[in-house]
């Protein structure tokens, strides 16, 4: 399960049990959680969100020289006297052994962080973060990726959304980048021109400068990120 090797081997500080019922902390478990480590063997990151019924599907992707290996998995975590029990009931990998269960402590748990413990080993614990509701895998991929100086001179919105789409790729560990896109209803802004002239700044906070330059907000989505108009922002 998504949960078991990072058990093993991220620790820690312990703190104070939590005393919520068992639904209050269901309740709180809801959204998308994600854990990074960077370590000899690569880049990880787990990506999970939870349905209000508990159930949850996870992305695993770790990046280890331009290598990059993707699992996903999905099951249910649910609450019992406090303590969840986390069973994976689906894997990408054909080899898994299903039902995989596993159980563990909420730490704690609250607007921003998930800390769960190992029932066998109460020394460890490993700390997810909450993704932004309005935020997305996508989005904090880009805050990831950091450019070298940038610079547009009067150049054309299409032309600055084609060279950042190039950027992402260089700058990406997984050389894979991102999706960036102008909505439909924004096509008549194809031809703003841009003037920006930027030093030590990753792909989001430049696509939010870009954004602001030609009138327009930038939206994540599960799959890229979009510049539309103010006007659409609901």
């Amino acid at each position: 399960m998504i949960m078991l090797s990072l058990l093993l081997t991220a620790c820690e500080q312990r703190h104070a049990s939590p005393v919520e019922g068992d639904a209050e902390l269901q309740a709180k478990l809801v959204g998308t959680w994600i854990w990074e480590k960077t370590d000899s063997d690569g880049e990880h990151s787990v990506l999970v969100t939870i349905a209000a019924d508990g159930s949850y599907v996870a992305e695993m992707t770790t990046v280890k020289s331009n290598a990059t290996r993707r699992d996903s998995e999905s099951g249910t975590m649910l609450f019992q006297g406090g303590v969840l029990t986390d069973t994976a009931t689906s894997h990408s990998d054909t080899r898994a052994r299903l039902p995989m269960v596993n159980r563990k402590r909420i730490v704690r748990l609250d607007g921003r962080e998930l800390v769960l413990q190992s029932e066998e080993r109460p020394e460890v614990s490993t700390t997810f973060r909450r993704v932004n509701p309005e935020s997305s895998a996508t989005l904090e991929k880009a805050k990831k990726i950091k450019l070298s100086p940038v610079k547009f001179d009067r150049l054309p919105l299409t032309v600055v959304i084609t060279m950042l789409q190039e950027e992402s790729v260089k700058y990406d560990a997984a050389r894979e980048g991102v999706t960036i896109s102008l909505a439909p209803d924004a096509k008549q802004l194809a031809d703003a021109e841009i003037n920006l002239d930027l030093k030590n700044v990753t792909l989001a906070e430049t696509l939010e400068r870009v954004a602001e330059s030609a009138s327009l907000e930038l939206r994540a989505t599960d799959k890229e990120l979009l510049l539309l108009p103010k006007k659409a922002k609901q």
